[in-house]
């Protein structure tokens, strides 16, 4: 066998010539050379050691001295004896060659690089160059030598010297310190010290210059140790590398040896091989190609004879001890293992009778073989030719004859319909002809003897065996034909793509370029139609891949069970048996592994021409966005995001381009082998869809920027109607002067807008875009306004300043009139200042009201002329009589509005009704005007001064009546506080019956003021208590109970009960201290009747809420079903109360008026028996749930709810997922199969362990904490397996790799198991120092890892590792240092320790 590696088969080509040998080149070996295989492992105390000889698992081609000797005394056997010996031949593995190098690398190891040294020859061995490398060196034979440093593996390089080199560097340091090979003038090799310079990137060696003789030259790797390096780390790579070197050499050698065996068979034949191949890539493409087919076979021939002449060398190595030896002096040894040739024939003892003759040998057969009977035999006759079914298909040969492509549905109707027409005719014709013939041949079974009807029975099972193989024939040959109906979509003409061929084509040009390869079919017409196009967000394909795959692979189900359910030919013969039993006849099951093989094959075949397919479908992932749009939401969020124009002709821009790409880029039909794609009508809806989309999106800038223009012209016209406003007077002259300043700004934002729209237009234009004619003239009206506008703001500015000179001379006049006017009044008031007589007063009044009614006119005139001398740019002219008239007749007035208003109340108080009198408005005005009437007379002078004294005598008279009004108007007196008064005086007092203010003081009531007083405040007290109780009920008027429907239950709850029961509260608090008071009597038996109501709607309530609450919290308990079961007593109770609560719901409501429901005695009575009901239940679920704990104790960690809602679930475990980190502190959930069974739990980082049993729930029939309890069984069963697993691998794999292929926990717990162990072990030897340095080693490889590319829970599993690793080293260091040397020593026993203990059942 030739190599598999490409690097290895380069290097292993035939020579044909000498002279084409070409020089090899520096190569990165696979890791195949590196990476251990599957051997023991060998242990040695040196760890480095031993991992270098696990990466050197290729025996060693220059055995040790030991393995030659056995190899000697093996040739000196006889040819035979060599032939059948196990160890020469290889018929058993001897032990691998790593094992015996490993102790030699321990050595070389050990001594370090003298051991390198002693290994060089003699003389000098300078550096070759590249040119000289793998060149022959003997022109009889190829004697292959290629130079060390080739075979150098750099993945044992943990840091490359070059980084070292560019550190120095860094430093302003010249190099690298350093030791190489230092051959002296004698030839003698040492390591010398010297300093690495540079390393050449392009040569890959290294400039060195000696420390002692200060000259330069280039070296290799290998033959450069820096001071950092470990020596025996560098040992082992110089030893591996020798080790490759040698075992490349030897390979070269024997390529080389069976290139020069002469070839003396016959030559391979070139006609049936070339009649093979067309078979097999198809006449017209090998027609196509035939230079291509030449090129083949001659490598075949090639092939053939190197294959030949290997045969025949293997075959002398073997036999020939003379060849053996020659071959061994010449080295010639293929890498791979040989193995000796099987035997081509052999022999196998029997026993035989040899005293039987032939005659008694006739007879049985002749007694026991049905055939020997001629009726039984002429029956097998009749069968083999009316009956056989051996050239009966169950696939439908129309499927091979119809026009190409077909309709899924078409194809599954045909083979449906055929086989169930087989079917039938399998049961009902083929079955009972043959019974038929039997019933014809035999007769009935009463005629038959013992011996004849064992014949018949044996005929009969004869019949049934054949039927039996003959149907299985039948199935197997229509599932044969059937698979090669889809194997001819497999074969070279039809280029299927695979996925691997699809990988690299990552762009949608790519991915046309590798379409292009299938649009011509050359083998065969696609056997389905399907169609690609849009269905919903995505590209679908109608039908879909994953249904025609599923119904090729049902119709091939289909065939398996046609025949199912025939009857067996033994059950239906009742000639033999009177019993009847119903046998089915047997036939290929669909574990049977040649179906599973089709099955498999066809599944393969699809897969494999499911990737056109698909491959077309990705090439339009650049229009998936487009297919997903929705365009009115699309246009919608667009719209409101405010666009520039810039990204609106972008994405108009992105969409004309998606529409032209859609259109050139979609073909009509593509061929994919098995399929013909329809996706022209994709391409067309995406074309219009993305046309569609441009189309609206200008549209949509259009229509935005038609109606900005419509207001732009509307804000126009209103700009040119306000400029050409007249102005009648200095204050609109002034508002159209700022209107105008206003204007300018507000003309320049407005040109800002029409020049974008006219972006808009020249966008849309350069989009070809159709504007409408309306918008289009829209747009030049608003283009233009700027300079219609613009000549009306000039006519405006002239317009204004001719206003200004016309307003400023009219305002000179009014002011000369105003000052004018202002004399005149003067000289008014000073004359009515001197007038008096109080009874003139309405007269005096009118005159007052007219003299302020001049003043204020006097005053707005010259505020007004004020305003306009600053609009028009004048100083200010300054009105001072104005202030001083209206302070100067202020009082005086005023004195005559007081006399006016008391003359005019006065009559109205003392005569009129006494109980229209207002006490509180009289006492405010009449102590007002006293207070003004007092302080006028001190200001003022004249007849006018004797006027307001009289006035103020006048009002002081009065009110010495003021404290009885106020008394006898309380709001608070009734009729029986003035019957009581009465009664208190002596005399009638009524406010009834013509009493006024006049009789009052007749009845000289202010001398009695004391009794007034006393039935005054006894009534006022009454009216507090009785408004108090009036707003309390006033305040309950309107409140209604709120509820809201509860979820799906088709009820309803209260809610918003916290400010109801706030208010209830005190209400109830302020009636009974209002109960309390000494002033109730009169509303004695309302408070008690309204205090009960308040009470009975706060025990409603309460019970109300206590009954919701607990109703809240049963009712999704007792809607499952499972609990229903479970609780049968609780859950009629608890729909007992249901149903109460429903209808006191259905009654709220009707009318929800809180103090309608809430004083209903009969709605207390359902709630206090309904939570006596919810008591009970509670008290029995409770019970029900200490139950489920005490059959599985980790259900205390869940809360009542959270169990009650895994109780509830029984018959969903999928639901329990959520709960089971409470349950099980390490699994977060659990893996669920499709039919439930659970296999496999994770932890909350997601780390899975697999149970080694798997359980389904459904077997548990509901009872969760059943499959729970499963649950912790097969979590302990798989984690203890697991960890048996680890430990055993422990010993086998390399620690780090050991570390990431086990689960966290199980790592540490294993890791503790043999630490314990090998510190005990290192205790008995006293080799704990040497055990500290391996787990310093240890130590070192976890911390290296870390350096790489790790997932977080590898992280986090390493990273808890190191923490253990760094205690178990500081230990162990302790232990040493304290010359631990007894197990049993309180140090050692004193520390955690973990051990393995085997049990019986392991």
């Amino acid at each position: 066998m030739a190599p598999s590696h490409p690097v290895i088969k380069e290097l292993s080509e035939p020579f044909h010539h000498q002279d084409k040998i070409q020089a090899p080149v520096k190569i990165r070996w696979p890791r195949i050379f590196y990476k251990p295989q599957t051997r023991g492992r060998s242990y040695v105390d040196n760890e480095l050691a031993t991992d270098s000889c696990e990466l050197l698992n290729y025996p060693d081609i220059n055995e040790s001295v030991e393995e030659s000797k056995a190899m000697e005394n093996n040739c000196n056997k006889t040819i035979t004896d060599a032939f059948y010996e196990p160890e020469y031949t290889g018929s058993y593995p001897p032990n691998p060659g790593y094992r015996l190098f490993s102790k030699d690398l321990k050595s070389l190891t050990s001594c370090g690089l003298k051991a390198l040294a002693d290994e060089e020859d003699a003389r000098a061995q300078p550096e070759k160059d590249l040119e000289e490398m793998g060149k022959p060196t003997n022109k009889r034979r190829t004697v292959f030598s290629f130079p060390l440093d080739l075979f150098h593996n750099p993945e044992l390089e943990l840091c490359h010297p070059k980084l070292d080199i560019e550190k120095a560097h860094q430093a302003n340091e010249r190099g690298v310190l350093a030791r190489s090979r230092f051959y002296s003038s004698k030839g003698e090799c040492s390591w010398e010290p010297c300093l690495v310079l540079s390393y050449d990137q392009d040569r890959t060696d290294f400039l060195i210059e000696w420390v002692k003789t200060r000259k330069s030259k280039r070296v290799k790797r290998l033959n450069l140790i820096l001071d950092r390096e470990n020596e025996s780390s560098f040992v082992a790579k110089v030893v591996e590398a020798k080790c490759l070197k040698r075992m490349v050499e030897s390979y070269m050698r024997c390529r080389e040896y069976i290139e020069e065996l002469p070839f003396q068979n016959p030559e391979l034949q070139e006609e049936p091989l070339r009649i093979k191949l067309e078979n097999m890539a198809g006449i017209p493409l090998c027609r196509r190609y035939p230079d291509l087919v030449n090129s083949f076979i001659e490598s075949f021939k090639i092939e053939y004879r190197q294959i030949v002449k290997k045969s025949i060398l293997l075959h002398k190595y073997f036999v020939s001890k003379q060849d053996f030896e020659r071959m061994k002096a010449l080295q010639i040894f293929d890498s791979e293992q040989f193995k000796a040739p099987t035997p081509m024939q052999g022999c196998l003892p029997l026993d035989f009778d040899s005293e039987s003759d032939f005659q008694c040998k006739r007879r049985q057969i002749s007694n026991s073989l049905c055939v020997a009977e001629e009726a039984f035999l002429l029956g097998l006759l009749r069968f083999y030719k009316e009956m056989d079914i051996t050239d009966v298909c169950l696939f439908s040969p129309l499927l091979f004859s119809m026009p190409r492509p077909l309709q899924l549905e078409d194809f599954r109707l045909i083979q449906e319909d055929y086989l169930k027409e087989m079917a039938d005719n399998f049961r009902n014709d083929w079955v009972p002809r043959v019974v038929a013939m039997i019933d014809e041949l035999a007769p009935p079974t009463t005629e038959f003897s013992g011996a004849a009807l064992e014949k018949l029975q044996r005929f009969v099972h004869r019949l049934s065996l054949l039927m039996t193989q003959q149907l299985l024939d039948v199935v197997l040959q229509s599932i044969d034909k059937y698979r090669r109906l889809w194997e001819q979509y497999t074969r070279p003409g039809n280029d299927t793509l695979t996925d691997a061929e699809t990988n690299t084509a990552k762009t949608t040009d790519e991915r046309k370029v590798m379409l292009n390869l299938n649009l011509q079919n050359l083998y065969s017409m696609p056997m389905f139609k399907t169609k690609l196009k849009i269905e919903g967000h995505d590209f679908l394909f109608d039908p879909s891949l994953a249904l025609i795959g599923n119904t090729v692979l049902l119709l091939l189900d289909s065939i398996l069970l046609a025949v199912k359910g025939i009857e067996d030919l033994q059950s239906r013969v009742t000639t033999i048996s009177t019993i009847y039993e119903f046998k089915e006849m047997k036939s290929l099951e669909c574990e049977d592994f040649r179906f599973v093989a089709v099955r498999k094959t066809i599944e393969d075949i699809l897969e494999r021409n499911f990737v056109g397919p698909k491959i077309l479908e990705e090439s339009y992932e650049p229009f998936k966005g487009l297919a997903a749009l929705d365009i009115e939401s699309f246009l919608e969020l667009w719209k409101g995001e405010n666009h520039s124009i810039e990204e609106y002709e972008e994405i108009i821009t992105n969409y004309l381009e998606v529409a032209d790409n859609a259109k050139r880029n979609s073909d009509g039909e593509v061929i994919f082998g098995l399929f013909l794609v329809e996706c022209s009508s994709l391409g067309e809806d995406l074309y219009i869809k993305a046309m569609d989309v441009a189309d609206k999106l200008s549209r949509q800038i259009l229509e935005s920027t038609s109606v900005k223009n419509t207001s732009l012209c509307e804000q126009y016209t209103e700009i040119d109607t306000r400029l050409n406003d007249a102005c009648t007077n200095p204050e609109e002259m002034d508002e159209l002067r700022k209107f105008v300043a206003s204007t300018k700004k507000t003309l320049a934002q407005l040109q800002d807008e029409i020049n974008q729209s006219a972006k808009v237009w020249e966008m849309l234009s350069r989009k070809n875009y159709s504007i409408p004619d309306q918008d289009m003239d829209l747009y030049w009206i608003t283009f233009g306004w700027p300079q219609k506008i613009g000549f009306t703001l000039e006519e405006c500015i002239n317009k204004l300043n001719q206003a200004k000179a016309k307003f400023t001379s009219e305002l000179f006049l009014d002011q000369l009139k105003l000052k004018n006017d202002l004399k005149v009044l003067t000289e008014e008031i000073h004359e009515f200042m001197k007038l008096g007589d109080i009874d003139s007063y309405e007269e005096r009044l009118a005159y007052v009201l007219e003299i302020e009614a001049k003043l204020q006119k006097c005053g707005s005139l010259g505020d007004l002329y004020n305003n306009r001398e600053q609009i028009l740019g004048l100083v200010p002219t300054e009105y001072p009589q104005v202030e001083a008239l209206g302070k100067e007749f202020e009082q005086y007035g005023l004195v005559w509005h007081i006399c006016c208003d008391f003359m005019h109340f006065l009559p109205q108080w003392m005569d009129g009704p006494f109980s229209a009198i207002n006490a509180e408005e009289l006492v405010s005005n009449v102590e007002k005007w006293f207070r003004s009437a007092a302080k006028c007379s001190k200001q003022i002078v004249g007849d006018c001064k004797i006027v307001a004294e009289e006035l103020r005598k006048r009002i002081e008279k009065f009110m010495v009546n003021i404290p009885m009004i106020s008394s006898l108007r309380n709001k608070g007196m009734r009729d029986r506080h003035w019957k009581k008064l009465s009664d208190n005086l002596g005399f009638e007092v009524s406010p009834h019956g013509g009493f006024t203010l006049s009789m009052a003081l007749q009845l000289n009531l202010p001398s009695f003021m004391q009794i007034i007083d006393e039935v005054s405040e006894f009534a006022s007290k009454e009216y507090s208590l009785e408004v108090t109780l009036d707003k309390m009920q006033a305040e309950w008027i309107g409140v209604k109970f709120d509820y809201v429907m509860w979820r799906d239950t088709g009820t309803a709850i209260l809610r918003g009960l916290d400010d109801l029961q706030t208010l209830l509260e005190d209400h109830i608090a302020k009636t009974q201290s209002m109960q309390a008071s000494a002033y109730i009597a009169p509303f004695e038996d309302r408070v008690k009747l309204w205090l009960g109501k308040l009470n009975l709607v706060q025990e409603v309530l309460d019970e109300w809420i206590n009954c919701q609450q607990q109703w809240l919290y049963l009712e999704p308990i007792f809607g499952s079903e499972d609990i229903m079961q479970q609780m049968p007593a609780e859950g009629r109770r608890f729909k007992t109360v249901d149903a109460s609560w429903r209808r006191i719901i259905d009654k709220l409501m009707k009318n929800p008026e809180v103090l309608i429901v809430g004083t209903d005695e009969d709605l207390l009575k359902s709630l206090n028996a309904a939570n006596k009901q919810l008591e009970m239940v509670q008290k029995g679920l409770n019970e029900y749930l200490e139950t489920k704990r005490l059959a599985f104790p980790r259900f205390y960690f869940l809360s009542n709810d959270e169990l009650l809602e895994i109780l509830a679930e029984t018959k969903e475990p999928i639901r329990v997922q959520p709960f089971c980190k409470k349950i099980f502190e390490g699994i977060h959930r659990l893996e669920f199969q499709p039919d439930l069974a659970i296999s496999a739990m994770f932890s909350e980082e997601n780390e899975k362990v697999e149970f080694i049993k798997t359980f389904n729930p459904k077997d548990a029939q509901g009872l969760v904490e059943k499959w729970l309890i499963q649950v912790e069984e097969a979590m302990r069963e798989s984690l203890k397996d697991v960890t048996l697993h680890a430990y055993e691998a422990y010993a086998k794999q390399d620690r780090v790799e050991w570390v990431l292929s086990w689960p966290g926990q199980v790592v540490l717990c294993v890791s503790q198991m043999y630490w314990t162990a090998e510190v005990a072990d290192s205790i008995q030897k006293g080799t704990l120092q040497s055990y500290h340095q391996k787990c310093n080693h240890q130590l070192e490889l976890i911390v290296s890892k870390v350096r790489g590319k790790l997932t977080s829970l590898e992280r986090k599993t390493i990273g808890a590792l190191i923490v253990i690793d760094v205690h178990a080293r500081d230990v162990v260091k302790g232990l040493a240092n304290a010359n631990i040397a007894d197990e049993t020593d309180f140090e050692w026993i004193s520390q955690l320790r973990c051990a393995r203990i085997f049990v019986m059942n392991e």
